[in-house]
């Protein structure tokens, strides 16, 4: 049994790519005795009556031609879709000991500023965008005085999603 998605199969036999458009997963291709012939073998092999309600026709509004909208065929629509899904299988967090640990580095830190600037909790609030870039500072620092820092942070490179509880001098 022929196994190719009913896009490859067209592709294959020679319907032009710039020729193929879409609507979220719907395939629209148009009327040819090509087509027609792809798409009847198609669903024929996967199971599929003519009159399926997978498949209908319609008139293009620009070109005036008929269409064929297969439901659910469009093959990049599914493609981003799986990519989505192993991203999200993906998905880490912090656990609860790592986000105890950011927040005692936080507030030690707000504690260092208050000291530091000679300031009051009233007169110098609690300010994440402060203090963040304080403790990136202070890491950088001790990071390039070849000090490992035990900071947990997600590391993200579009693919994958890592936690890591320590970044290690000897890795910059």
């Amino acid at each position: 049994m022929d196994d190719r998605t009913l896009m490859q199969r067209l592709l294959d036999d020679g319907y032009p790519a710039e020729e193929i458009y879409h609507h979220g997963s719907d395939l629209y291709v148009y009327v040819t005795n090509k087509t027609a012939t792809v798409i009847r073998r198609w669903m024929k092999d996967n199971g599929f009556r003519l009159d399926s309600p997978l498949l209908s026709t319609f008139t293009d509004n620009i070109t005036g031609r008929g269409m064929y909208d297969v439901a659910f065929q469009y093959t990049p629509y599914w493609e981003e879709v799986a990519k989505r899904d192993a991203i999200m299988q993906n998905e880490v967090e912090l656990n609860d000991q790592q986000i105890e640990r950011l927040d005692e580095i936080d507030h030690a830190m707000y504690d260092f500023l208050l000291v530091l600037l000679e300031k009051t909790p009233e007169s110098f609030p609690w300010d994440m965008h402060h203090i963040g870039e304080a403790v990136d500072a202070v890491q950088d620092v001790m990071l390039s005085h070849g000090f490992d820092i035990h900071r947990p942070y997600v590391e993200d490179d579009g693919e994958h999603r890592t936690v890591h509880d320590y970044e290690r001098a000897g890795d910059r």
